[in-house]
C-alpha cells in the first residue's frame, strides 16, 4: 500500500515536471510567436508606408519631369541660335537679321514663363514631399538642401528679371527707340560726333541711358564705356549714387557713339551673357529632379544608404551629369 503511493506520488511528479515542462515551452513559442508577428506587422506597416511614400514621390517626380522637360524646350531654343555662333559671328548675324533681337526677346520671355511655372509646381508639391523627408534618417539635411535649392530657383528667377535679361530689355527699347534717327533721311551726311550730340541734347534719350549706366547689375557691361583711369571713380559713385559729372560724361558718349557705330556688337556682348544666365538656371532646377531622383533610389531600397553620397553620385557624368547634359 505504502508502496504503491510512493509510486503514485513519484509518478504524479513526473506528470507534473513534464507538464511544466509542456506549458514554459508553449509559453516561449506563443511569446516568440506574439514578437514576431508584432515585428511582421511593424515590417508590413513600415514596408507600406515606404511604398506609399515612394509612390508619393515618383507622382511628384514626374510632374516636375513635365515641367522640366518645356523649361528645357524653351532654354535650347534661346540659347542655340547663340551659343552656335561663336566670336563676331552672332554680331555680323544681327548686322543682317536685326529681327532675331526681338525673336530672341520674345524667346527669353517664354522660359521666364516656363521657370515660372517649374518654381510654382516646387512650392505647391513642397507640402507633400515635407512628411515624407522628414520621416527619413538624416531626412533634415535632404530637406535642407531642397529648400535651398527651391529658394535659389526663386533667387534665379528675380536674378532673370533683373541681371543680364533686364539689361537686354532695356538696351533693345533705347535701341528700338532712338537707332532710327540715324537712318533718318535728314542725318544721313551728319557725323557720328554730330549725331552723339544730336540724342545727348534729348531729355527721353538721356533718362533711358542713365537707367542703364547707373544700374550697378550692368557694372561688368558698363565699364567697357568708361576710361580705365576713371573706373574707381565711377565704381564709387555707383556705391554712393554721389555723381561724378566728368566720368558719367565720359561714360555716355562712348555709349552713345557705340550705339550708333555697331549696335549689333553691344547686342552680342548682352545676348551671350543672358545665354549663360538662361543655362545657369535650367541646371539649378535640374539639380532639384537630381535630388528627388536620389531620393526614390533611397525609397526603393532595402538597405541603409547615404543619400549625399546618391545624390553625388547621380551628378556625376557615369548618371545624370548635372552639367553635362542638358536633360
Amino acid at each position: 500500500m505504502i508502496d504503491a503511493l510512493f509510486t503514485q506520488e513519484v509518478q504524479l511528479g513526473i506528470d507534473i515536471a513534464t507538464s511544466a515542462t509542456i506549458i514554459g515551452a508553449m509559453l516561449s513559442w506563443f511569446i516568440e510567436s506574439r514578437r514576431q508577428a508584432k515585428k511582421s506587422r511593424e515590417r508590413g506597416i513600415s514596408d507600406q508606408a515606404r511604398a506609399s511614400s515612394l509612390s508619393k514621390v515618383q507622382s511628384i517626380l514626374y510632374e516636375f519631369e513635365n515641367s522640366f522637360s518645356d523649361l528645357i524646350a524653351s532654354a535650347q531654343t534661346f540659347e542655340r541660335p547663340i551659343d552656335n555662333r561663336s566670336g563676331d559671328r552672332l554680331g555680323e548675324y544681327l548686322r543682317h537679321h536685326p529681327e532675331f533681337i526681338d525673336v530672341s526677346s520674345e524667346r527669353l520671355g517664354n522660359f521666364y514663363q516656363e521657370v515660372d511655372r517649374f518654381y510654382e509646381s516646387i512650392q505647391k508639391r513642397r507640402y507633400s514631399l515635407l512628411p515624407v523627408l522628414d520621416s527619413l534618417h538624416s531626412g533634415d539635411k535632404f530637406m535642407y538642401d531642397l529648400k535651398q535649392d527651391i529658394q535659389q530657383v526663386g533667387e534665379l528667377y528675380n536674378k532673370l528679371n533683373s541681371g543680364w535679361s533686364q539689361l537686354l530689355r532695356e538696351f533693345h527699347a533705347v535701341y528700338k527707340e532712338y537707332y532710327p534717327i540715324v537712318l533718318a533721311d535728314e542725318n544721313h551726311n551728319k557725323s557720328q560726333e554730330e549725331m552723339v550730340g544730336l540724342l545727348l541734347e534729348r531729355e527721353d534719350y538721356i533718362r533711358a541711358m542713365l537707367s542703364i549706366l547707373l544700374d550697378k547689375s550692368y557694372w561688368t557691361w558698363v565699364e567697357s564705356f568708361v576710361p580705365k583711369e576713371m573706373e574707381e571713380a565711377y565704381k564709387t559713385m555707383l556705391e554712393t549714387n554721389e555723381r561724378d559729372a566728368a566720368a558719367l560724361n565720359r561714360a555716355a558718349v562712348n555709349f552713345t557713339g557705340h550705339l550708333l557705330k555697331d549696335p549689333y556688337r553691344l547686342f552680342a556682348q548682352i545676348l551671350r551673357r543672358t545665354s549663360v544666365e538662361v543655362q545657369t538656371a535650367r541646371i539649378e532646377c535640374k539639380d532639384i529632379l537630381i535630388k528627388l531622383s536620389a531620393l526614390t533610389h533611397k525609397l526603393l531600397s532595402n538597405q541603409e544608404v547615404n543619400l549625399d553620397d546618391l545624390i553625388k553620385k547621380y551628378e556625376t557624368e557615369d548618371y545624370l551629369g548635372k552639367e553635362r547634359f542638358i536633360h
